[in-house]
């Protein structure tokens, strides 16, 4: 399927492709969803879990929550009476797709600024209490999502004590997140999904695709073979 045609829908755009080509028009939803799977051992395609160790790579949730972030930015559930007017993406994606409840998200909304501002575990935003927090991660499949503090922190690394750290298990995390991405692409498919950009499709089409072309022309070096990438918007 060629992309670069617009006689497309939603779901055309946003699915995972049946196919391997490296070259071609794609959506950055599915381009960023199977880089994500793969850097955090998942299978790109799929999502199921084939690479442990890859599964601690905490830079691979940094795509995760991006994604959390275009779908917050463009899509609804069609039914939603939700009224999320005044909330950030990460809010409103995982209020609309996941189960989470307002205390949760807002830690990983925190654990998402601070990975992405400056990798750390210190969420310093004294604007907002609920995102002030000091993190330690695990990563497991039998231990809860996440242990939320008992007492609240004031932001004061002297002051952090297990009373007031926040656990958040990674590896859960990333999985529900990858659910996120499949529910919105399966409400795609029963056309239950609403884009609120105000363009539309169109407008998420030019957004959010990308043009991959390759120099076919073959680098040989004595223990490696390289392709020359150019990403264009």
């Amino acid at each position: 399927m060629n992309l670069s045609n617009k006689n497309i829908d939603l779901y055309d755009f946003i699915k995972i492709p049946s196919h391997d080509f490296v070259t071609g028009h794609f959506s950055c939803f599915t381009k960023g969803l199977m880089y994500s799977r793969e850097a955090t051992g998942r299978d790109p395609k799929t999502g199921k879990k084939t690479d442990a160790a890859k599964l601690l790579n905490i830079a691979g949730a940094l795509g995760y929550f991006a994604l959390l972030e275009q779908i917050g930015n463009c899509f609804k559930p069609k039914s939603s009476i939700l009224n999320t007017i005044h909330q950030n993406n990460i809010h409103k994606a995982l209020r609309y797709f996941s189960s989470l409840n307002s205390d949760e998200i807002f830690v990983v909304r925190a654990l998402r600024n601070t990975f992405s501002h400056d990798f750390s575990l210190y969420g310093t935003d004294k604007g907002n209490k609920k995102l002030l927090h000091h993190f330690k991660l695990v990563f497991s499949d039998t231990e809860p999502l996440m242990i939320l503090r008992k007492e609240e922190w004031d932001g004061d690394i002297k002051n952090k004590t297990n009373k007031n750290i926040t656990i958040v298990n990674l590896e859960k995390l990333c999985d529900i997140i990858d659910n996120v991405c499949i529910v919105v692409q399966e409400m795609a498919r029963k056309n239950e999904l609403e884009i609120v950009l105000i363009g539309g499709f169109k407008e998420y089409y030019e957004k959010y695709s990308i043009n991959i072309q390759v120099n076919l022309k073959l680098y040989f070096t004595p223990n490696s073979v390289t392709k020359k990438v150019q990403i264009k918007k």
